[in-house]
């Protein structure tokens, strides 16, 4: 599973998709591709949002929790 990461270079904070794989035992990242950076506290895109990909999206803690409770009382479904 991939996720964001931030990089500092020359006084420039920028934003990278990585992930953590396996090589000869031990942990390493592999880049996969850049996101954009940081400016002022928001981020710039270095892509149109367009360009953008979901592969999937995955429900955890409160939110599984929500759902099975509204799943049970029949809201919203």
């Amino acid at each position: 599973m991939s996720f964001i990461r931030e990089r500092k270079r020359n006084g420039q904070i920028y934003l990278e998709e990585v992930e953590n794989i396996r090589v000869d035992g031990k942990i390493v990242q592999r880049f996969i591709r850049h996101i954009g950076r940081e400016a002022d506290g928001k981020t710039v895109l270095s892509c149109s949002i367009s360009e953008a990909r979901i592969d999937s999206v995955k429900l955890s803690g409160p939110l599984m929790v929500l759902h099975s409770i509204l799943s049970l009382t029949h809201i919203f479904c």
